[in-house]
């Protein structure tokens, strides 16, 4: 009765709308699409299960109502049907056909090896395929597997039933039992070798690349020798490098050099050391691809010229004005021009290898955007050669006596480098979603947290100027072959907000995976005494767990008053897992390193903090300086154990920079008499702290110099950047203040030539409506052999 009804019902409701159709045309085709849904037949999904050995196709149909299902059954070698049964279905020619299908139904198969016959299965890992996936032989025989990678895969092992793999194929030895065949694939990784046509080099002469990345050579030229050209591998040369295309093979780099056509000139000043500006200002001037002596005609009426050798000169002129113009005729046996110079576009003013930029290398006008710079990470984004940026840090808000914190969410500010200079890109093109907003963003993480060898970032910060003071959460961003970076906040596995002041990479369960330490550097209500250190260890693949457990009850004590303000994770005393440093404002309590000997826990300081053993040592500190603002790892001489570079400061006023020894036993040595030569000026009284240091090989001489730069120029209006270079005696102070900087040093390669750039950010209208971020180039000059002034 109930289907007559329902019939009834949908006959009256077609009339009734043909009806309303013929009066309304222009509502014609929705009511025809209407009665089509009503009117269309009724399908179901019919699905098949079926065990290794064999297989149903197709694997899924869609069948309308009324319809029969045909599947087709095929076997694997050795194997047979054994059973196969669902939607009321019987074998009709060697198919399986169904029953009149009225709702979704599943097929099932059975395939089992044949009388006495023995099962081979297969296993393999992502990147490959191996088939048939199960088979069965009679005892004694052999069976040959189809191996096949994906595009950027190899073959990295193939094992198992006594057999051997060769160009695509396992064969397997004689079966006289049950056994597995094991493929594993891997990224393929392709030889870049090298070849050099006349007088010059290539390094490396070959490079190991895995598939989708590229290789980069540094291209050389021999004495009164020029670069003529650099091909293969689909690279391009830009200055003296070569980067290749995205590789998918083992290719050749070739370049030719040919001796040298007339040359070009080099020119830049130096303002000297201190002098009175009145004194005048030296010019060097210079050529380069040339082998015959030049002579700089017509110098000396700009002032005194001391020949430095056969190649270049000093020239001491007056005093001009920016905007000065003069010519400089030079000729030589094979070479001759005239340079019209002007002081403003054409002469450099170095200190040391760099040459300062006057005007801004690039500027933003966004009061949205950080007012301070807490970190930030260079990479190439887009897979164009150059190095990009990402910029992270809280917000000021004006206000008197400078104001202070915002503690409002703030974003990352991203720029691609382009041949028409830096850009503002979108957060998004870090990947299919923008980086997440953070209150007070500290710092980048970055290592290779899923095990696919690409740097991977952790994002923390502490979040302490929020208004209800919750914190901020840490977030994992990885990256893949293709240069694609995902948000991955779901691996982290940990969404607890906290005041993350500092963070650690490094093995702490000894199991060869980068794990993870976050230490909070202030007490808060919200902060639970086991959340003091949080440890989150890692299961190869970037998936991580907390586990609390490595962090001694000496360590998470609150009754302690902990205040520790940066964390190192590194093997100090050569047990095989990386210990644990942890620096703290020393007038509280020491600075220590606690041991880890791989037995699942740090080795705990004990109560009252710290109990001084040879597993938990504290670190030597400095009378004044007590609060380590930044530090880094070195290797600063031949024992092969790690040492330690701190810049100090007396709670965020004064500096002092501090070397320290490592003796392989976790303990270190104070040795900043024998290696810092001259400590800053800048080193008493309210002159602001170092807040950001880096340690890089800037002049090219084998050794290591240091670049220091302070905070907040609203809070401290005489910031500076300052930089040691590395002597064979030790460091020793470059005059370089760079004043009214926000504490901001990036150390890139900006302007793409294969050196090291320095660039620093001016904040104008700090924290305030029209809020303007300036960003100035220190350019590194290296490349120009400058002598000694005369």
């Amino acid at each position: 009765m109930k289907n007559v009804n329902h019939l009834l019902f949908i006959t009256l409701l077609a009339s009734s709308w043909a009806a309303l159709a013929q009066q309304e045309e222009e509502r014609g085709s929705v009511l025809t699409t209407l009665l089509a849904a009503i009117s269309a037949p009724q399908t179901y999904a019919v699905t098949t299960d079926f065990n290794p050995g064999g297989h149903l196709s197709p694997a899924t149909q869609n069948m309308e109502q009324g319809q029969r299902a045909r599947f087709g059954i095929t076997t694997n070698p050795g194997y047979e049907l054994a059973d196969i049964s669902g939607c009321n279905g019987e074998l009709l020619e060697g198919d399986y056909v169904t029953a009149p299908i009225e709702g979704s139904c599943q097929v099932s198969a059975t395939f089992l090896p044949k009388q006495d016959f023995i099962a081979i299965s297969t296993l393999h890992n992502e990147g490959g395929d191996v088939r048939p996936d199960e088979v069965a032989v009679s005892p004694g025989e052999t069976f040959t597997f189809d191996v096949t990678t994906q595009s950027g895969f190899s073959v990295e092992s193939a094992s198992g039933c006594g057999g051997t793999y060769s160009s695509g194929e396992y064969t397997t030895g004689p079966i006289n039992e049950s056994c597995d065949v094991r493929v594993n694939f891997a990224v393929s990784e392709y030889q870049v070798t090298s070849r050099v046509i006349g007088n010059g080099s290539v390094s490396p002469g070959t490079e190991s690349v895995i598939h989708g990345n590229r290789a980069e050579f540094t291209v050389a030229p021999g004495d009164g020798y020029y670069t003529d050209s650099v091909t293969g591998c689909g690279g391009q040369l830009d200055g003296n490098r070569y980067v290749t295309d995205y590789l998918t093979g083992d290719c050749e780099v070739t370049a030719e050099f040919t001796e040298n056509a007339p040359g070009s000139v080099v020119v830049y000043s130096d303002l000297g050391n201190g002098s009175d500006v009145n004194e005048g200002r030296w010019l060097y001037v210079g050529v380069e691809n040339i082998s015959t002596r030049i002579e700089f005609s017509g110098l000396d009426a700009f002032g005194e010229v001391e020949r430095i050798d056969d190649f270049s000169a000093w020239l001491k002129m007056p005093w001009v004005e920016d905007d000065a113009e003069f010519d400089v005729e030079l000729t030589s046996e094979n070479f001759s021009e005239t340079v019209k110079v002007n002081v403003r576009d054409h002469v450099r003013e170095p200190f040391w290898v760099f040459a300062r930029h006057k005007e801004p290398f690039f500027r933003m006008m966004n009061p949205d955007f950080a007012s301070f710079l807490s970190d930030y990470y260079v990479t190439d984004l887009n897979a164009d050669g150059r190095d990009d940026l990402v910029l992270g840090g809280p917000s000021w808000d004006s206000g008197d006596n400078y104001g202070g914190w915002s503690g409002e969410f703030t974003e990352f500010e991203v720029y691609l480098n382009t041949e028409q200079g830096f850009v503002l890109a979108p957060n998004a093109v870090l990947g299919d979603q923008p980086l997440p907003e953070m209150v007070h963003f500290i710092r980048f993480l970055h290592a290779d947290f899923t095990g696919n060898r690409f740097t991977d970032l952790l994002l923390y910060g502490t979040g302490l100027d929020t208004e209800e003071g919750t914190g901020d959460r840490a977030h994992l961003i990885t990256r893949n072959a293709q240069y694609q970076y995902s948000l991955a906040d779901d691996k982290l596995n940990f969404d607890t907000p906290g005041f993350y002041h500092s963070g650690g990479a490094g093995d702490i369960d000894g199991d060869g995976d980068v794990d993870i330490v976050l230490t909070q550097s202030w007490f808060h209500d919200g902060i639970p005494s086991d959340e003091i250190i949080v440890a989150l260890e890692n299961d190869g693949e970037g998936n991580f767990t907390k586990n609390n457990d490595v962090v001694p009850a000496g360590l998470k004590s609150g009754d302690n008053g902990f205040l520790f303000f940066k964390t190192l994770l590194s093997d100090y005393n050569g047990s095989g897992c990386d210990d644990l440093l942890l620096t703290a404002k020393e007038w509280f309590h020491a600075s220590i390193v606690s041991a880890n000997y791989c037995e699942g826990q740090f080795t705990d300081p004990g109560s009252p903090y710290p109990q001084v053993s040879d597993a938990v040592i504290p670190l030597p500190g400095v009378e004044d300086f007590g609060m380590p603002n930044a530090l880094v790892e070195r290797y600063l001489n031949d024992d092969e154990h790690v040492d330690l570079i701190v810049a100090r400061s007396d709670d965020y006023v004064g500096n002092y920079l501090q070397v320290l020894l490592g003796h392989g036993d976790g303990s270190f040595t104070d040795a900043t008499d024998d290696y810092v030569l001259a400590q800053s000026p800048q080193s008493e009284g309210n002159d602001p702290a170092w807040n950001q240091m880096k340690t890089v090989d800037f002049d090219n001489d084998g050794k290591l110099d240091i670049m220091l730069t302070t905070g907040n120029p609203l809070d401290r209006p005489q910031a500076w950047d300052m930089l040691w270079r590395g002597t064979a005696n030790g460091f020793t102070l470059v005059d370089t203040e760079f004043e009214n900087v926000d504490g901001a040093l990036i150390v890139m390669d900006a302007n793409n030539d294969g050196h090291d750039d320095i660039v620093v950010r001016k904040v104008v209208n700090f924290g305030r409506e029209n809020q303007t971020i300036e960003y100035y180039l220190l350019e590194n000059i290296s490349e120009i052999a400058k002598p000694e002034r005369p």
